[in-house]
């Protein structure tokens, strides 16, 4: 008898304790949907229309959250202090720096926001890879207490530390590591981009937050049009850098195609440094009347662009998810990207495209294999398009993104 009462006392504590577990479950999903985040990105420009990647990707997930439920704030420094607040609802404060070395210095409204507006509840992601006022921000953070999350946009793949390699080896032992290894968790656009932060030493938390669009980026159905002959159209649309993009690769790779595919390839986008030296090496190509570089268009939405050619390729050594190739998707384009890319699971998941290594002879194969295939690129590229319209919706994104917030303001790293 006295054991019976013992077993049916136990059973009692464990529903207890499991109605407690459950209570707290609920709380935690409660507190995610209406928790405040700041978003820091140094170089956002506050009363402009968000041109680069990153700016695109912070001002996403700050309309997302909003959306879901919560309340985002974007902290940036300029020339002059802006509070705004944005259509999505999302807050905007920027900080007057007037520091000459700006990079290395933060702006000191910004500190004094920190130590007055902030608590050791507070959920703050810093934005960038290798910059010193992320590494200072989230020493400010360290001393008031505050956990940071680093969201460097890029993955620490080999390649990255070819470009200023002393330079950069340096700056990730002294401080990038470091203050990687201090973070409650590193936000990735891939969850395989952790395992290059763990080859270098870095075993603090991952949890992957992807990209997504805008409504805006979103051209309608109707203007999808899909040629059934003449030349193939092949665009790459982004930054003109050869080592990130690896441009260098597919001018090769474009090369050898147009031996035997009737094609032309585009390169448009602002010059990251190389424009010049891309253009020397198109001029050497046997097919170089095949290749033309176009200046950028910031007036005319990245999708739009894309729905004027075939087939969309971005060859990069090193990249943490590619937004414009998967506007290139939101087209109903065919996609050649390369296996680093954060958006490459997704090509392969939705069918819609190659993925390719990034050397010269993968990637000409990738894109011989599309050009081959042109009668399923309407297939290929509606698959695409419905993928991206159901999986890269903000708000999606975003509630996923403050649960795993709430888990890491709560304590739970």
């Amino acid at each position: 008898m006295m054991m019976r009462r013992w077993r049916l006392f136990g059973r009692s504590r464990l529903r207890s304790c499991r109605r407690r577990i459950g209570s707290g479950r609920r709380l935690q999903r409660n507190n995610a949907v209406g928790m405040k985040i700041h978003l820091y990105l140094k170089d956002f420009r506050p009363t402009e229309l968000a041109k680069g990647g990153m700016e695109k990707a912070v001002t996403g997930l700050a309309g997302g959250i909003v959306a879901a439920g919560g309340e985002a704030v974007v902290l940036c420094e300029s020339d002059a202090d802006h509070t705004i607040t944005a259509p999505e609802g999302y807050e905007i404060r920027c900080f007057r720096n007037d520091y000459k070395r700006k990079r290395w210095n933060l702006a000191d409204g910004l500190v004094r926001y920190v130590e007055t507006e902030m608590n050791s509840d507070s959920v703050v992601v810093l934005n960038a890879i290798f910059h010193p006022s992320v590494a200072r921000l989230a020493r400010v953070l360290r001393g008031r207490g505050i956990s940071y999350v680093v969201a460097p946009h890029d993955p620490y793949h080999s390649s990255i530390f070819l470009k200023n390699a002393s330079l950069k080896w340096a700056y990730w032992y002294l401080a990038e590591r470091p203050m990687l290894r201090r973070a409650a968790a590193v936000q990735v656009l891939d969850k395989r981009h952790g395992d290059l932060l763990r080859q270098r030493g870095v075993k603090t938390r991952v949890i992957e937050v992807i990209n997504g669009y805008r409504e805006s980026d979103v051209i309608p159905e109707s203007e999808i049009v899909y040629r059934s002959g003449g030349t193939a159209r092949v665009l790459f649309l982004g930054r003109i850098e050869s080592i990130n993009k690896g441009l260098d690769l597919l001018i090769d790779a474009f090369d050898g195609v147009a031996e035997s595919e009737n094609a032309e390839l585009t390169v448009q986008g602002p010059d990251g440094g190389d424009l010049a030296a891309l253009k020397e090496q198109a001029s050497k190509c046997k097919h170089e009347g095949r290749i033309r570089f176009l200046p950028p268009d910031f007036k005319t939405s990245p999708a739009k662009i894309a729905s004027g050619y075939d087939v969309f390729v971005i060859p990069s050594r090193f990249e943490g998810f590619s937004l414009a190739a998967m506007e290139a998707m939101l087209a109903g384009r065919p996609v050649v990207i390369s296996d680093i890319a954060g958006l490459a699971p997704h090509v392969r998941a939705a069918g819609c495209g190659v993925v390719v290594d990034a050397n010269v002879g993968s990637i000409r194969e990738g894109l011989l294999s599309v050009l081959k295939r042109r009668n399923e690129w309407e297939a290929m590229g509606m698959a695409g398009r419905r993928y991206a319209l159901e999986r890269f919706r903000w708000e999606r994104i975003a509630r996923e993104a403050m649960e795993e917030y709430g888990k890491l303001s709560l304590g739970r790293v």
